[in-house]
């Protein structure tokens, strides 16, 4: 929004919410609300949608009242956005309004790679929902005028299973937030390794058992003195338990993440599963700490490898890898000028935003969507 509203005209269209969003900081956007149905009744929509050969996720954000305001306001707009593959069964909805649809991340990906890695009693599930949402990304390219990822491997993953409708594939990556008062690295003592994110997402609660059970313990010994911070959003008591009997802090919603990240020597981003691109990469990144990630996560922050961040998959990796960002100060500085050079460079707010307002443009340029193009592809 920050980076179309200097451009366009803008209403944004959200789901009620209690207390409502303060939409006043958002100069010259328009706000309008739908109605979600009750939670009962989204989890029979999401069964009912599997049933019927739909992703779960699509029953559970398929709104009657969106459908009814979308198919009201998308004719008296130029273009349309419509966010993530939840809202596949909407597309319908915009009519000869051309469109794009802006997945973030695609979700069949992550969804597969859940199946391989979760409890196996569940795997089923995921690797189900994984093949409907991949329909379902299929059914949001051939629909809108063009699709949007942040991380390139996001959309390789999808152009494979597209055809030749995955050359509508666009990457347009992430931009930080602004902060008004810039956080620079601080010096910590003792050194400290951090990890950061939403602590109750799979992908991360996964990603810090594995690390703990791997690789912790080898970097204990090597370095009794190193400490380990975890801090996020929504941690269990599973992972809160773990943290706290390997001798880590865990900081549950901590009030400025950025400030705490900024007083650890190394973050870590050892996922190894999930989609889009990881977050706390460039969150690291913007207050001057390295980074050591796992491939997986390294990928999607493509072009990184050994540049800008180190990756490490074994725990030797890991150890070695942190190890150096520790003991050698000309090795530490240079990955981590060159991340903040990247962070300029691909993932500035201006770059970011110039992507986004040429893809917004060229789909104007190419006008209305004719009826025969407005149409579902059966499947």
């Amino acid at each position: 929004m920050d980076a179309l509203r200097q451009t366009f005209d803008l209403t944004v269209l959200t789901p009620k919410s209690d207390p409502p969003p303060d939409w006043a900081v958002w100069d010259g956007v328009r706000h309008q609300t739908f109605s979600r149905p009750a939670a009962p009744w989204r989890a029979l929509r999401g069964l009912s949608a599997v049933l019927r050969g739909l992703p779960a996720q699509c029953g559970l954000y398929h709104f009657p009242d969106l459908a009814r305001r979308l198919r009201h306001l998308a004719p008296e707009q130029d273009a349309a956005v419509l966010l993530l593959v939840r809202l596949a069964l909407h597309g319908k909805d915009l009519g000869s309004t051309p469109w794009i649809s802006d997945l973030v991340d695609s979700l069949s990906l992550s969804f597969s790679r859940r199946a391989d890695l979760d409890h196996s009693a569940l795997r089923p599930l995921w690797s189900t929902e994984a093949k409907l949402l991949r329909r379902a990304e299929a059914r949001l390219a051939a629909l809108a005028r063009r699709t949007l990822v942040v991380s390139e491997r996001d959309a390789h993953a999808l152009r494979q299973h597209l055809g030749p409708i995955g050359s509508r594939i666009d990457v347009v990556p992430v931009a930080p937030p602004r902060r008004e008062q810039p956080v620079g690295a601080i010096d910590p003592r003792p050194p400290t390794v951090a990890f950061t994110g939403n602590l109750g997402y799979f992908v991360n609660r996964d990603a810090m058992i594995h690390w703990l059970e791997r690789v912790w313990p080898h970097l204990r010994r090597e370095r009794p003195d190193l400490r380990l911070l975890v801090a996020g959003d929504r941690p269990g008591p599973d992972l809160t338990r773990r943290v706290r009997e390997v001798g880590g802090e865990l900081v549950a919603r901590p009030a400025d993440l950025q400030r705490l990240l900024a007083s650890c020597s190394v973050a870590i981003a050892p996922m190894r599963a999930g989609a889009g691109m990881p977050l706390k990469v460039l969150d690291a990144w913007s207050v001057g700490v390295p980074v050591v990630a796992s491939q997986w996560a390294a990928a999607g922050v493509a072009g990184t490898t050994g540049h800008d961040l180190l990756v490490a998959e074994s725990t030797d990796d890991w150890c070695r890898a942190i190890g150096t960002l520790l003991d050698d100060a000309p090795r530490r500085t240079e990955i981590t000028n060159n991340a903040r050079s990247s962070l300029q460079r691909r993932f500035g707010r201006e770059v970011v935003f110039q992507q986004l307002r040429h893809q917004i443009e060229r789909v104007l340029a190419e006008g209305p969507i004719r009826s025969s193009q407005a149409a579902a592809p059966s499947g």
